[in-house]
């Protein structure tokens, strides 16, 4: 593996298989092989997901359909713009990973997805996702 090529920054490297994901990860020092040849990652303090932290747009399509509290909590299509365009600003000086997806089997029913990540692991679990 090129490792100049993954210090080049900024880049986009898209839809690189599992192995090259791991590859990249680990000569970015983002993990590293355990003895069973698995890729070992430490995410640090924030391990899961804060149940206060999600947010859906409230649009005309899907509004009457959610359930809306302090799980689901609403946010105006002007606020989830504005913060797209923060992410996409900030990604654009960075290293971007990014993978065509789908999520489910029947092709009748699948859902396409595109996945843009920071780092190498992260794009390696949305895909394993």
């Amino acid at each position: 593996m090129n490792i100049s090529a993954i210090a080049e920054s900024p880049s986009t490297f898209n839809q690189l298989s599992s192995a090259s994901l791991i590859q990249h990860a680990i000569a970015k020092g983002e993990g590293e092989l355990t003895n069973t040849g698995a890729l070992k990652i430490i995410t640090g303090a924030r391990t899961g997901r804060s149940p206060k932290d999600r947010f859906i747009v409230s649009e005309p399509s899907t509004a009457d359909a959610i359930s809306w509290g302090s799980v689901n909590q609403r946010i105006s299509i002007e606020v989830f713009d504005a913060l797209w365009k923060r992410v996409e600003s900030y990604l654009a000086g960075q290293d971007r990973y990014v993978s065509q997806v789908h999520v489910g089997a029947d092709a009748n029913h699948y859902l396409p997805l595109q996945i843009t990540t920071q780092t190498a692991w992260q794009s390696l679990f949305g895909k394993n996702l």
